[in-house]
Parts: structure tokens; sequence; C-alpha cells
């Protein structure tokens, strides 16, 4: 199966390759979201409904690369960030219980894998080795945050153990601990977590292609097999519902 791996919405990587003897600092910006293939991109491009992903494309390069099968989330970010195999980093799946693991190193208890399994050096510790600043937002398994001499680590705790598991609502991340690195940050990053509905459109459309109020979300009806979402019209409320 060929995907992009480097494409969670949640997920942000913003190098700033910033040293004092460089007048002219370079920024480079690694966006992620997982699960989502060109053949997926390139037809909402077609229809303008992702025109700055599409100007992205026709600025910058893009290409179909290929991923590691099984397509577990853990083991292909963090192969995208270190830049070796599964079996070298030692990142197999969110959990190394599973049968994602292979048998000798599957566990019988329900672990969640943490930066201190990866036996590999990190992007972002590459960076710093170079003296190299860097931002680093929601990557996963970063959990608890690392320190990095030159780096700002934000990172999402899988919340296996519970009905919750990974979500995106804001009230489920206030009293995570050992979230972000340096920890005199948290205050900061605390007061910017939001609840999914509290975003605006206005805001939503600094950052991606908000779609206009007529083409929200709506559930459509339930089939036997699922139930799906579709685009269809709706005048919406002012700000955006879960």
């Amino acid at each position: 199966m060929r995907t992009i791996a480097t494409l969670a919405l949640t997920c942000l990587l913003l190098f700033n390759p910033a040293r004092a003897e460089d007048k002219h600092p370079v920024k480079v910006l690694l966006l992620g979201i997982d699960g989502i293939s060109m053949n997926l991109l390139e037809p909402l491009a077609e229809k303008g409904a992702i025109p700055n992903l599409k100007k992205l494309a026709e600025q910058g390069g893009w290409g179909e690369l290929d991923s590691y099968w099984p397509l577990r989330t853990m083991q292909v970010w963090t192969s995208i960030v270190t830049g070796k195999l599964p079996g070298q980093h030692g990142i197999w799946d969110h959990v190394k219980n599973s049968y994602y693991n292979p048998p000798e190193y599957r566990t019988k208890e329900r672990e969640v894998y943490t930066p201190k399994d990866r036996r590999s050096k990190a992007l972002w510790q590459l960076l710093s080795g170079h003296k190299v600043s860097s931002l680093t937002v929601g990557w996963p398994t970063t959990w608890p945050a690392e320190k990095v001499s030159m780096g700002i680590i934000a990172a999402p705790k899988v919340l296996y153990g519970d009905d919750r598991r990974v979500t995106i609502k804001g009230s489920f991340w206030r009293d995570v601990t050992n979230a972000v690195h340096p920890p005199k940050l948290w205050p900061v990053v605390k007061k910017l977590i939001v609840e999914p509905q509290e975003v605006t459109r206005e805001e939503l459309a600094t950052h991606l292609d908000a779609p206009p109020r007529a083409a929200l979300f709506t559930l459509c009806p339930r089939s036997k097999a699922t139930s799906t979402r579709c685009a269809g019209p709706s005048p919406g409320p002012a700000r955006w519902k879960p």
C-alpha cells in the first residue's frame, strides 16, 4: 500500500534553523495529517476544496511515499522523525501488548509506548545537537515531553485505560502532567486548550481551509453497516458543533 506517510491534523512540527551567526534564518514547517493520501487530496484540490494545501503542493514539492505495513500510527510517525525502521527505533504500536508487536518484544500487560522506549534519536534531538531550535506540537509518542536543550515540545498523551482513548476534547488535557517541555511553558499552553465547539470559523480559517456555512458536516442516515458523515446544506450556528 502506497501512502503519504508524513500526511494527524493534530500534529504540527516547526523547525526554526536559527543560529546566532545566521543573518537570514530559515523557517521550515512540517505538517502531518494522519491517514490522508494523494488519491484523496488530488480530487479535493481539483474541486477547489483545499486551496491552501493545493498552493503548498504547487509551490513546493510532493510525492507518494512507501509506508510500513501494518500502518500503525506510532511506528510510522516515529520512522519519519528518526529515519529508521521499526526494528531499529523500537516503537511498534500505541501499546506494547498488542499483536502488532513482534513476539519477542510483546508484553503481557498493557503499557503505552513513551519516548524512553525509542532507541533512535528523533529529529528534534538531532537539530538540537546542531544548535538548531525547534517546536514540536502533537507528534505521536512524545509524551511525557522529553528534555531538548534547544527545543519546545507539547506532547499528546494517549489516554489508554479508560473509554476516552485518543480525543481532541480540551477538558481531558488540562490535568495531564509532563505534557510540555520546558515545564515553565505549561501555564501558557494550558490557557490555549479549548473545546472543539469553542473554535470559531474565523479562528479556524487562519489555520486551514474552513468550509462555508452551507457546507457544514451533517450526519447521514444510519445504514445497516455503519453511520457515516457527509457534507450537506446546513445553516449551522455561529460556532462549530462537535
